[in-house]
């Protein structure tokens, strides 16, 4: 809970190093890219970033990942979770189309800096270099040599740092030395069920596809071809159940795999639950029947009262910020 508090309202600095990358290279990268990505590959240039999965040959989500366009190449992204599956699938491309492939695990590091404080920390320390970078933009920062990439998916400002690792300890210190805590990722499960930013491993079921998970506006169906899009487009029709969050009263406790009730009706079921400190709830993120994945839904789940809502479940300081 204090990292929470910390990277909700102020500026936490946090060890990501754990988390999958690769490069790759070469006159085909691109190519290669795009035909495994569900995300339109040949748009993407140095300096961009994008979000995006690898269908599954069922259909569903083989991988979450974030694709970052270099002035060499593209650098990919994933959870940890996910690094030897998107691995394989990158070394698998990379020989079809003749292109290099490198695991950058022990050659970068990666530290993010998130938090409504976050802007403020990362101008004290690079100057006015950063309001260059928009989101999902990256540039090199030649004051630390690192690149500086924004991405975000717990709803605050987020810049991810990759580095050479002789860098790493000096950045951290600078950033700690410009207003930002040393946190670890224990907040990031909850403050990605608050925004609904979905990681594979925790909240997508094998037998769920992109449509059920909601995912879809990651992928672009209008390209020729991708991994997994006859099995994609196959279960479009057939979805049974999509996933929505839910807001409980009181605490989490017992509500994780819980059943979703209507009167005596069952419509559904908690996948996994946490309790919010910003909204003083419990938010759960559920797999409903999918003609009743509504937000304004009543219900109760374990005998407490509850509703689906719409994603993000709060404007986040970050956001309110930006309007003021």
């Amino acid at each position: 809970m204090n990292d929470y508090q910390v990277i909700r309202h102020e500026a936490g600095v946090v060890d990501m190093s754990d988390w999958g990358r690769f490069a790759l290279r070469g006159v085909g990268a691109q190519d290669a890219l795009d035909a495994l990505m569900g995300a339109n590959m040949l748009d993407l240039y140095d300096g961009v970033a994008t979000n995006t999965l690898i269908v599954s040959k069922s259909g569903g989500v083989e991988a979450v990942v974030w694709v970052v366009g270099l002035v060499d190449g593209f650098m990919v992204v994933c959870e940890r979770e996910d690094a030897q599956t998107v691995g394989a699938l990158l070394r698998e491309q990379a020989q079809l189309y003749g292109v290099d492939v490198e695991d950058l695990q022990q050659s970068r590091f990666a530290l993010t800096l998130a938090g409504p404080a976050a802007q403020a920390v990362a101008e004290r320390v690079f100057g006015d270099e950063v309001h260059s970078i928009a989101f999902l933009g990256a540039l090199e920062l030649s004051s630390a040599r690192v690149l500086a990439v924004r991405l975000g998916f717990v709803g605050e400002y987020e810049l991810h740092f990759f580095g050479a690792p002789a860098e790493k300890e000096a950045l951290l210190q600078s950033l700690v030395g410009a207003g930002a805590k040393s946190v670890g990722a224990s907040a990031y499960p909850v403050m990605m069920v608050e925004m609904r930013t979905l990681s594979r491993h925790r909240d997508i079921p094998a037998d769920v596809s992109v449509f059920e998970s909601g995912l879809q506006w990651m992928v672009d169906f209008r390209k020729d071809n991708f991994r997994g899009k006859q099995e994609l487009e196959a279960r479009r029709a057939g979805v049974q159940c999509k996933c929505v969050m839910v807001l409980v009263e009181g605490a989490p406790e017992g509500v994780s795999g819980a059943p979703l009730q209507v009167n005596d009706m069952c419509i559904g079921q908690v996948h996994r639950a946490y309790w919010s400190n910003t909204l003083e709830k419990t938010v759960a993120l559920c797999y409903m029947d999918a003609e009743l994945a509504w937000p304004g839904i009543a219900m109760t789940v374990n005998g407490a009262q509850a509703r689906s809502v719409g994603a993000p479940a709060f404007l986040t300081q970050s956001v309110m910020q930006a309007f003021s």
